[in-house]
């Protein structure tokens, strides 16, 4: 028999709270119980009631995260016990989110769920340097992935979106061009894409991890490599200082 509750995968997006989906919002208005990951920003917690249960749960790569359940135990008690739960997750639940293994122990629990998407960090980055990641006659596809030693050759009308590469980016991108990437191919490095604090550091492929290493911080950011991304950043710069300003006159 099913749990009277019910628990919502959320996706939360890159941060900002106006890049926040319309369900999303109303469903962190409404939430008994919120579960959220470590990335979630401020901003989205308060909107929810004032009698609404905050749960801090997640991990960060390099933090021991494999020593976490897959599921915590709250999440599981109130669901049983008839509440609404929001399992709020950064970016999208279903891309690198884990929400596949939390989903199979509601399953296995008898909890129903359901899942509201959210903008993930390849589509902020992109935004964010006005890249388009796909592009008639030069990118006709994308791939999303995390690193692996098992990296492919290259094709030239392939963009790749690199989740969570900080720590293996010297390793990842010397792969990549021992696999026959051309060194000069586009590549970005994009840190808190979309908000106020954002940084984006780009170079060709073999400068890449030097660009990194003198110009980021320890904010996880995400790495996108193509020829697409020849498109861009020049012009985006003057518009997102144009847009600031535009904002803070409007008192927004």
């Amino acid at each position: 028999m099913k749990a009277k509750g019910w628990v919502y995968f959320v996706g939360a997006g890159p941060g900002p709270l106006d890049l926040l989906t319309l369900r999303a919002e109303r469903l962190l208005r409404t939430a008994d119980l919120v579960a959220y990951d470590q990335l979630v920003e401020a901003e989205l917690l308060a909107l929810v009631k004032a009698d609404c249960e905050l749960l801090p749960i997640g991990y960060r790569a390099q933090t021991g995260g494999a020593q976490h359940p897959i599921l915590h135990d709250r999440i599981l008690e109130a669901a049983h016990a008839g509440a609404q739960v929001v399992r709020l997750k950064s970016g999208d639940p279903l891309i690198f989110g884990r929400a596949a293994e939390e989903m199979q122990r509601l399953d296995e629990a008898g909890i129903s769920y359901s899942v509201v998407p959210g903008i993930t960090a390849a589509l902020a980055a992109a935004a964010a340097g006005c890249w388009p990641l796909t592009r008639k006659g030069l990118a006709t596809s994308l791939r999303l992935l995390t690193w692996s030693p098992h990296v492919m050759a290259q094709n030239p009308a392939e963009t790749l979106a690199i989740y969570m590469p900080r720590h293996g980016l010297a390793n990842l991108l010397h792969d990549l061009l021992n696999q026959g990437w051309s060194p000069a191919t586009p590549a970005a490095y994009v840190q808190s894409a979309l908000r106020e604090d954002q940084a984006i550091i780009r170079a060709a492929l073999r400068d890449l991890v030097h660009a990194v290493e003198q110009n980021s911080d320890n904010r996880p950011g995400i790495c996108l490599i193509g020829e697409a991304l020849h498109q861009g950043v020049e012009s985006w710069l003057t518009a997102w200082e144009e847009n600031r300003a535009d904002s803070a006159a409007l008192g927004q």
